[in-house]
């Protein structure tokens, strides 16, 4: 194994025996390190299936050091780690095909001391295949035309606020959870295939002793099709659903309304957490003036699982 450092050349190419230290391509089994300031441009499997490290660059209390630059196509795969703060922000540009396995650091207390936010830019037409463990950070991905997410594994949101803008394929879990003093935030700004499991979480929170609401923000809940579990602490966000004026239970089924009786959206309750009280009633809905509709776990309820539609 050999450890090579990232000192980058004109074209800032990878695959560029020049661009690292000792000079020679990536091979399976080497550590490669990244400093603040870099762009590397990666296609294929410049790296040889190695994890790319940007180590923290100092003990103790960190400065904001420039963002690292990776331009990813022609199905090239990044495997990213990091230690807490040691950039700016991670820039990731997707030109075409790609795969991303991005995770924090592990602590001894068993999860990531990881501080660093992330954007993933989704090319016209590129497609991405992403895991992202993220926590006390934000993730963004923007998206192109035609350009898609791919979740089949799981997606840990700790402490996390995450935007995602593309549509939403495969057979994926999300978990969105509180942690420390830190809530968690999801919002998808446009579809979300079948096969897509979120769950949302707050807590109590033992730094501050106040409830940490974890929040799942919905776009267009017309094209959302995943599977929603909602557990004590969250809330899901419908937005453009504001206008309810009254709903009603039919069986496992919560039917929203407008003023003049027209049907808005119907929502399907899979399951209750019925530790605290029977029943079918497991949400609690409230609107504001802003055009959003929120669902919650019921009065009694520790949490419900649902889906939009019927």
């Amino acid at each position: 194994m050999t450890t090579r450092n990232w000192i980058g050349t004109d074209n800032e190419s990878a695959s560029d025996a020049g661009a690292w230290l000792p000079s020679g391509i990536p091979v399976p089994g080497d550590m490669l390190l990244v400093s603040p300031g870099s762009t590397l441009n990666i296609v294929y499997h410049d790296l040889a299936g190695n994890t790319v490290l940007i180590p923290k660059t100092q003990p103790g209390r960190h400065p904001v050091l420039p963002q690292v630059m990776f331009n990813l196509s022609a199905d090239a795969s990044l495997t990213l780690r990091g230690e807490n703060k040691s950039v700016k922000r991670a820039v990731i540009d997707v030109i075409t095909n790609a795969t991303v396995d991005y995770t924090g650091v592990a602590t001894p207390a068993g999860h990531s001391a990881y501080a660093m936010p992330v954007t993933v830019n989704l090319g016209d037409g590129a497609h991405l295949l992403g895991k992202f463990a993220m926590d006390s950070t934000s993730l963004t991905v923007t998206a192109g035309s035609d350009s898609t997410f791919a979740v089949n594994d799981t997606e840990d949101l700790i402490g996390t606020h995450a935007v995602i803008n593309p549509d939403v394929v495969g057979s994926g879990v999300w978990h969105v959870t509180a942690m420390g003093a830190r809530a968690s935030s999801l919002e998808f700004m446009r579809g979300v295939e079948y096969g897509q499991d979120i769950d949302v979480r707050g807590i109590i929170s033992s730094i501050t002793n106040v409830q940490l609401v974890s929040i799942l923000k919905i776009d267009h809940p017309d094209m959302f099709f995943g599977q929603i579990h909602l557990e004590y602490g969250s809330s899901a966000d419908l937005v453009g659903l504001g206008g309810t004026d009254h709903w009603s239970y039919e069986g496992v089924t919560l039917s929203l309304f407008d003023k003049a009786g027209g049907v808005l959206q119907q929502v399907s309750i899979l399951d209750n957490d019925r530790s605290r009280q029977p029943g079918t009633r497991g949400l609690s809905v409230t609107t504001n003036s802003t055009g959003d509709l929120f669902l919650t776990p019921g009065g009694g309820y520790a949490g419900a699982v649902v889906k939009i539609g019927v």
